[in-house]
C-alpha cells in the first residue's frame, strides 16, 4: 500500500516537474540567459499568460492526488497546497534574480483564478477529473480488492 502511494505522489510529481521545465525554458530563453536583453512585448514574456497557463494544468495534475472518498475539503486543501508550489516555482523560475513579494503573489493570483475558473467550467463538467480520481493506486476504497504490491 505504502510502495502504490510513492507511485501515485512521484507520478504527480513528475508531471509537475515536466510541467513547470517547459515553461521553464522559456522563462529562461526570455530572460535571456542571463544577459540583459530589451523587452519584446510578446505574449510569451508575459507573466499572466504563463501562470495562467499552469492555472489551466494544475486541476488535471492535482486530481492524480485527490479521491473522491477524500471529501472536499481535504481536495480543496490539496489543490491549494499545489497552487501555492506552482506559484512559488513559477514565480522564482520566472524572476530567479528578482523574486519579490509581488511577483509571487501575482503568479498565485493567476493560477488561482485560472485554476478554479477552469475546474469549474471545463475539467468538472468534462468528467476528467473524476476519471482520474478514480484511477486504483492503491490505497483507500478506490484501490479496489487485493494486493498490487508485488
Amino acid at each position: 500500500m505504502l510502495r502504490s502511494w510513492f507511485k501515485r505522489i512521484a507520478l504527480s510529481s513528475a508531471f509537475a516537474v515536466l510541467f513547470m521545465l517547459g515553461f521553464a525554458s522559456a522563462a529562461y530563453a526570455q530572460s535571456g540567459g542571463g544577459i540583459a536583453q530589451p523587452s519584446t512585448g510578446t505574449i510569451t514574456g508575459d507573466l499572466a499568460s504563463w501562470a495562467a497557463l499552469v492555472g489551466i494544468g494544475l486541476p488535471a495534475v492535482v486530481a492524480l492526488l485527490q479521491r473522491d472518498h477524500f471529501g472536499s475539503t481535504w481536495n480543496a486543501v490539496l489543490f491549494g497546497i499545489a497552487v501555492v508550489v506552482a506559484s512559488v516555482v513559477y514565480a522564482y523560475i520566472k524572476y530567479s534574480n528578482d523574486f519579490t513579494w509581488a511577483h509571487w503573489e501575482a503568479s498565485l493570483l493567476t493560477i488561482v483564478v485560472w485554476g478554479i475558473a477552469t475546474y469549474k467550467l471545463y475539467w468538472k463538467p468534462s468528467g476528467i477529473t473524476s476519471k482520474a480520481r478514480a484511477v486504483p493506486i492503491g490505497i483507500g476504497p478506490a484501490a479496489g480488492s487485493g494486493n498490487t504490491d508485488k
